[in-house]
């Protein structure tokens, strides 16, 4: 074997050793961003949920007129993870959203078992419409009608949500994202 062919050799193998491990990393981000849009990404939602969280959302959004939502796989995915780090490492404390404004968001936590996912959009429905009064814009005081201003928010087209049962104290932490408009714009009407 003649020393160019040895020197051809070996810089072949010094290339590998260099772009092997480069597009290992490509192909592993690049299956992330697939699997973001696929629904066995969402694990912390259950079958059935999904379609629970968009049905009660639709039913809100329909009474005062605006399109429905469409199920996103990419905010459920986002919603799992910001539910399990609550989990995991924040004692299933609300998240603080401030300065947040990629995605809208509500959080409800309960004190027992996760509710169902229609009695949580229920929930944050029911506690805000009846304080908020649309021909002013604004919320009875003391009260608070974000979370229900979010559900009905007219230029939201997307959901995404998550859910996860607390350790010792069974509590649960239900989180929804909504893209594209994060909602609860000061000064905006909702619809």
């Amino acid at each position: 074997m003649s020393y160019k062919t040895v020197i051809s050799q070996l810089q072949v193998q010094a290339m590998a050793k260099v772009i092997l491990p480069v597009l290992l990393l490509v192909i592993c981000h690049s299956s992330t961003h697939l699997l973001a849009d696929h629904p066995i990404a969402a694990r912390w939602v259950p079958p059935g949920a999904a379609r629970q969280f968009v049905d009660a959302h639709n039913s809100a959004r329909a009474e005062v007129g605006v399109d429905p939502l469409k199920w996103s796989y990419s905010l459920a995915n986002a919603a799992s993870r910001l539910v399990r780090y609550q989990k995991n490492y924040m004692h299933c404390a609300f998240a603080d959203m401030t300065g947040q404004l990629q995605y809208g968001s509500n959080q409800m936590w309960s004190d027992y078992s996760a509710k169902p996912p229609r009695e949580v959009v229920e929930y944050w429905v029911n506690s805000g419409k009846k304080h908020y009064r649309y021909t002013h814009n604004y919320c009875v005081r003391n009260q608070n009608c974000g979370p229900y201003k979010q559900v009905v928010w007219e230029k939201t087209e997307m959901v995404g949500c998550a859910q996860g049962v607390c350790g010792n104290n069974n509590g649960s932490l239900s989180i929804c994202f909504y893209y594209p408009h994060p909602g609860n714009l000061g000064g905006q009407r909702p619809y």
